[in-house]
């Protein structure tokens, strides 16, 4: 009686891909421009991940920007070759990120929002975000800057503190070492996000 197939259901989800896990879910930026996509991993956990798109070039910024690429000579401590612009964000013609700023509204005013009044017993950092709110203040090398947004309602549970020191993550392995953070949705959300990543047609 042990005649069992090799492993059977089990043995069809291999660990290594991602994408077996997580439902991707793309979220083109509301004024449709395309450096500002961002993309959500929806775990079957429940945890969402929050990233920034990959940055391809988007023809109309590639002539204009290539004289940014001479850096100030001026700069000879031992990191201003990681502050140089990599060849492989020139060539892909989008402007690398050069900082991740998580202090939004931090401080600003919004001090009163951090009292919780009766003991505090609530868990601290875990503020809840809306769909549009902001969680990163995102500067590329050519000036630009714009404000990230959850794409996801929930507990905001953890922001990618390495983006700080090592922004290029962001442009370079935006998809995994350089995500933005991590949002933890109510069940319902959850599956209003799952329905999302399953209406996706076919690729356009």
């Amino acid at each position: 009686g042990t005649m069992r197939g090799g492993g059977g259901a089990l043995a069809t989800a291999p660990r290594t891909t991602r994408d077996r896990t997580y439902a991707r879910i793309d979220v083109p930026d509301p004024e449709g421009r395309r450096e500002r996509d961002q993309v959500l991993f929806h775990h079957p956990n429940g945890l969402v991940v929050v990233c920034l798109a990959p940055r391809v070039g988007g023809g109309a910024t590639r002539d204009s920007k290539t004289t940014t690429v001479v850096v100030d000579r001026g700069a000879d401590d031992a990191d201003a070759g990681d502050l140089a612009p990599s060849a492989s964000a020139s060539a892909s013609g989008a402007p690398s990120i050069v900082s991740v700023d998580f202090s939004l509204g931090k401080g600003k005013g919004h001090q009163s929002n951090d009292v919780v009044k009766g003991g505090g017993k609530k868990k601290r950092g875990a503020k809840l975000l809306m769909a549009n709110s902001g969680v990163a203040r995102v500067t590329t090398d050519d000036g630009t800057s714009w404000t990230a947004r959850a794409c996801a309602k929930g507990r905001l549970l953890e922001v990618n503190e390495r983006l700080i020191d090592e922004p290029g993550l962001a442009s370079t392995d935006p998809l995994n070492e350089g995500f933005l953070c991590v949002v933890q949705p109510r069940a319902e959300d959850a599956r209003e996000l799952t329905r999302r990543a399953g209406a996706k047609g076919g690729g356009g």
